[in-house]
């Protein structure tokens, strides 16, 4: 007998405080620094082949985590546990907010930036991968993350060869239209456990909060009405976890709000502007302040922009407020470059770049007195913000852009003379304080209004052989811009501070000419890993909406610029002001004209959809688990009862779930009793977990044979969750060990046999009329009970696309343990009574 021992060290090359290693699919070791933030890959011999994480910094706080322990995915994706280390050497300890960050690699195998997927955690010093999803399919925010690519390719169940099936599965009606786009968060409903819910506002003043499984609604907000508001509702919602507890910030007209994301109870509201106490004073004739851009949750700050439509008597701006109660942390006016600061011990609770003191009821001397609160005060329609920011949580920067600021030398108007003030029609990038970092912009003097409106993506690209990390933006001028990140052209050397910064971008891309109502004016959808940029474009003018600049959709390559594909095989093709949202295979536009959601085939731009929702679509469509979520209708509000697009904007328009039939998204939910449910678990002995699963209730039907929900064509799954935490099971019983009882076949229900567990941990299953009986054991069933208790757990079978049989147990419950309390941990439960709805997470 001879043993083999093999030694691998790895050579310092700079890391030390190693603190997490997992093997990578070719086989290298990744190693993890927890002071420092870095992890890098080693070959079998120990050398240093590249780094996969380098931050920026060299200590705390590191700005992309401190990994304490590492894990990969089947996919290659690397993920890692941050204890968010605060401090000062030597008193350096773990921070308020743990986090799970993972790094996704393109299509070459070169590393993506890092991407929070879980935060507000507290000490998290390992993790461990196990089927399932970390990010819980989450799409929280605007355009799916703080890069917003508005790209999920976790979705799959809608794909090029399906899509043309697209229908509703539910709809649910609201008093206006809805142009901002989805966000989907799981949020813990009491009662009901973690639920995905869509958020929406509509510009009937109010906030939707709906179960997107359904369509249900779960709480609505009824925000403030602002008569003079042009563009109310416009901004998503940004959900996220503030000290442990789920909130939603939200804009609509000139007021921001923190709301409780559970209930929709406000906690509290900042005004952009006077906050309209004096009566009249936000009518059309008067203050305009309006928040178009939806909210960023970093660093306990919520950012956002505001506008004032670009009228002479106002100007916009950017904030920053205290998350946890509403406070301004800080201003930025564009047409200074001015951040103002309150002190630390102001309650700011309304603030605006051109109003007085006593307007906004602030302290006496507060501008005078406040670090750059004495910026100048002049209304003159500029500063204007409709983007929203994203987020580069490596170098810790914000980036967003700015509307174009009219300008002459009649000193009879408010307009500043030419050129703009250096932050308006521009690409503005800052520091988490405020503090501007650089910016660019593609003229200095615009009065045909091509301004910025799009939403900065942020994302990477291999130029000139060089994976490098950008920010691309689309304008009006129906140009889309791509530029280095930190503001330099790494190619050229131009930097963004030269005397002409003209060639700073690496790329400029136009495809149509563009116009007031023209060009790019919405944010682009990019697919990191396959270097594609999509986009939809405007009709170029108010009065061509029904001829429109065409093509109206593009496909650019992100490595060069070159248009990949338009869609001008499209007769009469439509133009669109909505942002494109984009899976795997697919690109979605909305349209002005029709009201249809519109998708394209990703790789030659073949339309293949075209469902219609509305009279019109503005939002952009959100994808959760086979859902795409989406909301109807366009128009704008002048205070004119005759003008068309005051008309519209007051339209009933519902929001929608489209699935495709024959995917589990579009299975009729069918809560149903449950006779039994018994989990067994032995953390010693893995292969002794059990499950048995039985329902008798007599509105069970055995599925038709040779329908969608006949198990010996389609199969079933079996679904076992714990409906307050992220843990679950999902256990396929492939149509190969299914058999149909009776004659004719089917008459009888359908029996499952798999004695020797080759297609997964279910031995056997029966599912009939009246009945459904499930039976499963080994270390494959992969539901354990290492908690104190359980309390209930939800579990469902699904019959093929067909329909969900669900149950919920919870009430009469007769063993509760886990594995810390006894060597074999039992729940058992019986009788429990059909669920008001299914609420699976």
């Amino acid at each position: 007998m001879s043993t083999t021992q093999r030694e691998t060290f790895l050579a310092p090359s700079g890391l030390s405080t190693f603190s997490g290693l997992a093997f990578a699919p070719n086989g290298n070791l990744y190693a993890a620094e927890v002071l420092t933030g870095r992890i890098g890959e080693y070959d079998p011999q120990g050398n240093l082949l590249r780094m996969i994480v380098d931050p920026p910094e060299d200590l705390p706080p590191i700005s992309t985590g401190n990994p304490q322990g590492i894990a990969v995915g089947g996919d290659g994706t690397l993920y890692y546990a941050d204890l968010d280390l605060v401090g000062t050497l030597p008193n350096v300890g773990p921070g308020p907010n743990g986090k799970v960050w993972r790094v996704r690699f393109d299509a070459a195998g070169a590393p993506l930036p890092p991407e929070v997927i879980r935060e507000g955690l507290q000490f998290p010093d390992g993790i461990t991968l196990f089927p399932g999803n970390l990010q819980d399919d989450d799409w929280n925010t605007y355009a799916g993350s703080r890069a917003r690519t508005f790209w999920n390719d976790r979705e799959t169940s809608i794909t090029p060869e399906n899509v043309g099936g697209l229908v509703a599965k539910w709809a649910f009606p609201t008093d206006a239209i809805i142009t901002a786009s989805p966000s989907i968060a799981r949020v813990t409903l009491p009662g009901e456990g973690r639920v995905p819910v869509a958020f929406l506002p509509s510009w009937d003043a109010n906030v939707y909060a709906l179960r997107a499984r359904d369509g249900s609604e779960v709480w609505r907000f009824a925000t403030d009405d602002r008569p003079g508001v042009s563009f109310p509702g416009t901004a998503s919602v940004h959900v996220g976890d503030v000290d442990g507890s789920p909130r939603v910030f939200i804009g609509n007209g000139q007021t921001f709000y923190g709301l409780d994301a559970t209930t929709g109870a406000e906690l509290w509201r900042f005004d952009a502007g006077t906050g309209c106490v004096v009566p009249g004073s936000c009518a059309f004739g008067g203050e305009r302040n309006e928040i178009e851009s939806s909210a960023l949750l970093v660093d306990d700050k919520v950012v956002f922009g505001m506008d004032v439509n670009d009228v002479e008597n106002g100007k916009g701006g950017f904030y920053a407020l205290d998350a946890r109660d509403g406070r301004l942390v800080w201003f930025f006016d564009l047409e200074s470059g001015s951040t103002c600061r309150p002190d630390p011990a102001d309650d700011i609770r309304r603030y605006d770049g051109y109003h007085t003191e006593s307007e906004l009821g602030l302290p006496a001397g507060f501008l005078a007195t406040r670090e750059g609160c004495d910026h100048p005060r002049s209304p003159n329609g500029c500063g204007n913000v409709w983007s929203s920011a994203s987020y580069d949580g490596k170098r810790g920067y914000l980036y967003f852009t700015s509307s174009n600021c009219d300008t002459d030398e009649n000193p009879a108007t408010n307009r500043p003379p030419p050129p703009m003030p250096p932050f308006e029609e521009a690409l503005i990038v800052l520091d988490l304080d405020g503090n501007p970092v650089w910016l660019w912009r593609p003229r200095e003097i615009d009065n045909a209004d091509l301004a910025f409106g799009a939403v900065p993506n942020l994302f990477s690209a291999e130029i000139d052989g060089v994976d490098r990390e950008v920010v691309g933006v689309g304008n009006k001028d129906g140009t889309y811009y791509l530029l280095d990140r930190d503001g330099v052209n790494e190619i050229s050397g131009v930097a963004w501070d030269d005397a002409d910064p003209s060639l700073l971008p690496y790329w400029k891309t136009n495809v149509v000419p563009g116009g007031p109502a023209g060009g790019i004016p919405a944010t682009a959808a990019v697919d990191d890993r396959a270097d594609r940029i999509y986009f939809g474009t405007a009709p170029g003018s108010f009065g061509g909406v029904l001829n429109p600049q065409r093509p109206t959709m593009h496909a650019l390559d992100a490595r060069t610029g070159d248009i990949l594909w338009q869609n001008t095989a499209e007769v009469d093709a439509d133009a669109t002001f909505s942002p494109t949202s984009g899976i795997p295979g697919l690109a979605f536009i909305g349209s002005v004209v029709g009201g249809f959601v519109r998708g394209y085939d990703t790789g030659d731009g073949t339309r293949l959809v075209a469902r219609e929702t509305g009279f019109a679509v503005a939002s952009a469509p959100a994808f959760w688990d086979g859902l795409a979520i989406v909301g109807s209708g366009i128009g704008a509000r002048s205070g004119n009862p005759n003008d068309p697009g005051d008309i519209t904007s007051r339209t009933p328009q519902p929001i929608t779930g489209l699935c495709v039939p024959g995917t589990r998204a579009c299975a009729t939910d069918r809560p149903v009793s449950g006779k039994r449910l018994r989990v067994t678990d032995r953390a010693s002995a893995p292969d002794r977990r059990r499950l048995r699963l039985i329902s008798k209730d007599p509105s069970i039907d055995a599925p038709s044979p040779g329908g969608s929900g006949d198990p010996t064509l389609v199969g079933a799954t079996v679904r076992l969750a714990h409906p307050f935490r992220p843990e679950a099971v999902e256990i396929p019983l492939p149509p190969a060990s299914w058999s149909a009882k009776g004659s004719p076949p089917g008459s009888k229900g359908y029996v499952y046999r798999d004695t020797a567990a080759s297609h997964g941990p279910c031995r056997r299953a029966e599912v009939r009329d009246g009945k459904v009986d499930v039976s499963c054991k080994g270390a494959d069933l992969g539901f354990t009970l290492d908690e104190p208790s359980q309390t209930e757990l939800v579990a469902a079978v699904e019959l093929g696309t067909d329909s969900v049989l669900c149950m919920r147990f919870g009430g009469t419950v007769k063993r509760d343990d886990g594995t810390s309390a006894r060597a074999t941990a039992v729940f058992s439960a019986r009788d429990a009574p059909p669920p008001v709805r299914c609420t699976l997470p």
